[in-house]
């Protein structure tokens, strides 16, 4: 079982704003896989933990599109055609967007363990 208990995704978190209570920008959580029903399911799962999800079937996708940089996360697949999981976060840095990310991979194997070992986004 997945726990998907995030502080930082407490939707309930509020503000003190000039005197006043205001609710901060709902958590998103984006979800970029180019297999369909991985996103499906990552979709799914974080919908029915009352987190907004976004999905994407490429990085390039997700870069096309208007973002939320804060109160953001992304969920991301290591090996994708193009802009892998590791460059995503590379540009996003380089461009002085920091959004958490968590990489997730099918594979088990050698060339996977490498990757996650030496990444460092």
């Amino acid at each position: 079982m997945i726990d998907l208990t995030i502080e930082i995704f407490n939707q309930k978190i509020v503000s003190r704003a000039k005197g006043g209570y205001m609710a901060k920008k709902r958590s998103l959580i984006y979800v970029i896989d180019d297999d369909a029903s991985v996103r499906k399911a990552f979709g799914r799962l974080l919908r029915s933990a009352s987190l907004d999800a976004e999905t994407f079937s490429s990085a390039e996708e997700f870069l096309s599109n208007p973002r939320q940089k804060e109160n953001a996360c992304i969920i991301i697949d290591i090996r994708m055609p193009s802009l892998s999981g590791v460059d995503l976060p590379e540009r996003l840095a380089s461009e002085g967007i920091r959004i958490p990310v968590i990489a997730i991979s099918a594979h088990d194997d050698e060339e996977t363990e490498n990757t996650q070992r030496n990444w460092e986004p």
